[in-house]
């Protein structure tokens, strides 16, 4: 089904780990760019080991388990892995999946976040379940911050620069998160980690 393939059908923490998957896969793919320059050149100009395809396979064999990555599988069954392997030279593994960490937008995954979670098409294919969101917060934030997954006309302006600023009235009785909400439950799910000022 749609939620096993996008981890809909899986707990919140799953749920949010894969929500990561896009921005991880970017910012390797930039980091590609950086380091392999004429990667993208076609065959007559570059022999495939040093193609972009071949080096994301090289890469997701090397971090694609621990870094969470998709397409571990087909990456070990890639016919030009060795020598992709061999282009990439010593890289260190903690070191690249620390500087791909880097390079990834925390504010671009709160957005994304947002965006689907408070997404009011009724037959959305959503990252986030929002009734397994609504478990989680029951259970793990106290009853006020629960209150706080649902639009609020007193809380307006937390919504005022986000698109949609409120619910449909259909979907009035679902989540609906403020980017502020949503950062206290990352915090929560030991996803995010609070940096003193």
């Amino acid at each position: 089904t749609w939620g096993d393939l996008t981890a809909q059908n899986a707990t919140l923490e799953a749920q949010l780990k894969y929500s990561l998957v896009r921005l991880k896969e970017a910012a390797l793919d930039r980091h590609i760019t950086r380091r392999h320059h004429g990667c993208d050149l076609d065959h007559t100009r570059m022999p495939p080991h040093r193609q972009r395809p071949h080096l994301l396979s090289a890469y997701v064999a090397l971090i694609g388990d621990e870094f969470g990555l998709d397409g571990v599988a087909a990456a070990h069954a890639d016919r030009f892995l060795l020598q992709a392997k061999q282009e990439l030279g010593r890289v260190n593994a903690n070191k690249l999946m620390s500087e791909l960490r880097s390079d990834m937008s925390v504010l671009e995954w709160v957005q994304a976040l947002v965006s689907d979670i408070n997404n009011q098409t009724p037959s959305a294919d959503r990252l986030i379940d929002r009734s397994c969101l609504f478990r989680w917060v029951q259970a793990n934030l106290s009853g006020d911050a629960a209150h706080e997954i649902f639009y609020d006309d007193e809380r307006a302006e937390e919504f005022a620069e986000q698109e949609p600023s409120r619910p449909t009235h259909r979907n009035r009785y679902q989540p609906f998160l403020s980017g502020r909400v949503l950062v206290e439950i990352l915090v929560k799910a030991k996803m995010l980690v609070r940096m003193d000022a």
